[in-house]
């Protein structure tokens, strides 16, 4: 397995794409990676349940997509997902994230633009906003990588430089 510090040596120093941050790690979302934010499970769009703290706790990071599905700039660097998840994603693994209660998320639009996309990953929700709240996600996209000891290692609106 690549050691995630090499696969994210670039990304810290450049974030490509339609980000208005630098990459910057929000401090609030690294002292909060682990415990009650990843405790117990999380549902995808296919009623699959994926624990997030036993995958950490396997020795895989974890990135974390938060989308939508009216997101333009989301759906726009999809393909860029997409391609990394198909490099990587037998050295970390990856997932989307779809935040709100059920009545403000349309599942339909959802499904829809997960088909569109030919999304290769599961899509969880994140319906009482435990994952969005305690990383401190704010806007989306952002991509959030977690190192298998819980440490953030990647926090922007835009993916890491090397998955282009």
């Amino acid at each position: 397995m690549m050691p995630l510090r090499l696969l994210m040596a670039g990304a810290l120093a450049m974030v490509a794409g339609c980000a208005s941050t630098d990459g910057a790690i929000s401090t609030t979302a690294s002292a909060r990676t682990t415990g009650e934010v990843f405790a117990g499970s999380f549902t995808d769009t296919k009623g699959q349940s994926h624990d997030l703290k036993g995958v950490l706790s396997s020795g895989k990071p974890v990135a974390l997509v938060f989308w939508q599905p009216w997101c333009g700039a989301c759906i726009a660097e999809a393909p860029t997902v997409i391609a990394a998840h198909k490099r990587l994603g037998n050295d970390m693994a990856f997932y989307g994230v779809v935040s709100g209660p059920d009545q403000s998320v349309d599942e339909a639009s959802v499904a829809k633009a997960m088909f569109d996309t030919g999304m290769t990953y599961p899509t969880i929700r994140d319906r009482d906003l435990r994952l969005t709240k305690g990383l401190g996600v704010e806007i989306q996209p952002t991509i959030v990588i977690i190192e298998p000891d819980g440490t953030v290692a990647y926090q922007a609106e835009a993916p890491p430089a090397e998955w282009h």
